[in-house]
């Protein structure tokens, strides 16, 4: 098979896989923007928040506007421009945002690397392990967290290697003892930290957030974007647990606005722990390329909460639902994307208005979640083409 053979087939594998997960109702992996329709502003704020490289956008909407979509599309997007990226979902037992350390362990553990198939730090560790600047004490990139554990990766210690990274994603790891075996190996820098996840240690998380980002600069990459999404779970948190959410979300905002977008003084926000703790700055850099995208449903207390973090409305993306001008459009990528994950099947104008005319009623009807209108589209244009004489029956 030649090259330009090879490609194709695996272009078609590609969208097929994408068809597949459609039918399932689940935002695929890759053709996220050949199906999206209705986002042209959401899509020119977020590609605004990119050239910028630093910045937070709140994305709106009530359940089933696609907001898991477009938080897939936007992911797609930075890594084409050379973001690394971590995706992730609010819980409010795995990953609360009342939790921090369980926050920023969530980040870690998926970072992701436009052209690297390997999630987590590592791949970014690996990039700067030969950096004196950043690996030993007094490089100008020094990181009180980072630093020792590029220190360990170049001691030799396999054993040391694996418990600094440990240390670093968050697990309970004695500091004093990290910073004794670090001590045996000659390491003359600062003692390590507790990373705790018992008060509001926002502070100290964004700070190594920004660190991550500034780094992946370093390595090569254009920045870090984070994208949190079911954000709107923060609800169902007791009122002292959205005390603590608030901390978090507001270290976010503070960590990558100007403080004249702020409703609040940055210094304000609750300083946790001892003094080395609170000594930490919320920026790693005052210009980091560091960008957070949240999605959340538009419930009071969600709005009320944004309301006392941000002043400008231009942050926020509001996600209508979709009119019959949005259901064409919708068919008609749709239907270009299964036709050429499907070699040999051509639909006519008549199958596609009859499909779109189907969504709209479904629309009438109060069916308008995205996902669902999706997945009923590809089953249509799958009876299309394994039993066209059936279509007519799947469409009552």
């Amino acid at each position: 098979m030649t090259g330009g053979a090879a490609n194709a087939a695996e272009d078609i594998a590609d969208m097929r896989q994408a068809i597949e997960a459609l039918r399932l109702g689940v935002v695929p992996a890759k053709h996220v923007l050949d199906y999206t329709v209705g986002r042209d502003k959401e899509l020119a704020s977020f590609r605004d928040l990119l050239a910028g490289r630093q910045g937070l956008r709140l994305v709106f909407g009530d359940y089933g506007r696609g907001k898991t979509h477009l938080l897939e599309l936007y992911e797609q997007l930075a890594q084409e421009q050379g973001f690394v990226t971590a995706r992730i979902v609010l819980n409010p037992k795995a990953t609360p945002p009342s939790h921090p350390q369980r926050l920023y362990r969530a980040v870690l553990s998926r970072l992701s690397y436009p052209g690297e198939t390997t999630l987590g730090l590592d791949p970014l560790l690996r990039r700067l392990e030969h950096s004196d600047a950043h690996a030993l004490p007094g490089g100008d990139r020094y990181s009180r967290f980072f630093s020792p554990v590029l220190f360990a990766r170049r001691s030799g210690d396999d054993e040391l290697r694996d418990w600094l990274h440990d240390y670093i994603e968050g697990f309970n790891i004695d500091p004093d003892d990290v910073s004794r075996e670090l001590a045996k190996k000659g390491w003359r820098g600062q003692r390590m930290l507790a990373l705790s996840d018992f008060r509001t240690y926002g502070r100290m998380y964004t700070h190594m957030l920004g660190t991550l980002a500034d780094w992946a600069a370093d390595a090569g990459f254009k920045g870090l974007v984070l994208l949190l999404d079911e954000v709107e779970r923060v609800d169902v948190l007791t009122k002292e647990q959205q005390e603590l959410a608030r901390e978090v979300l507001a270290h976010f905002a503070a960590a990558t606005l100007d403080d004249g977008l702020l409703r609040f003084q940055p210094e304000q926000l609750y300083k946790g722990g001892h003094s080395v703790h609170r000594s930490f700055a919320i920026k790693y850099a005052a210009t980091q390329p560091l960008s957070v995208v949240m999605a959340l449903t538009p419930l009071d207390g969600i709005i009320q909460i944004c309301d006392t973090i941000v002043t400008e409305r231009g942050l926020r993306q509001d996600l209508a639902g979709f009119g019959p001008s949005e259901h064409a459009a919708l068919v008609e990528k749709l239907t270009a994307l299964y036709e050429n994950a499907h070699p040999g099947f051509v639909s006519n104008a008549d199958v596609r208005e009859r499909i779109r005319s189907f969504v709209d009623g479904q629309a009438r009807r109060g069916v308008d979640a995205a996902r669902h209108v999706v997945a009923a589209v590809v089953c249509l244009l799958d009876v299309a083409r394994l039993v066209p004489e059936r279509f007519e029956k799947a469409l009552a």
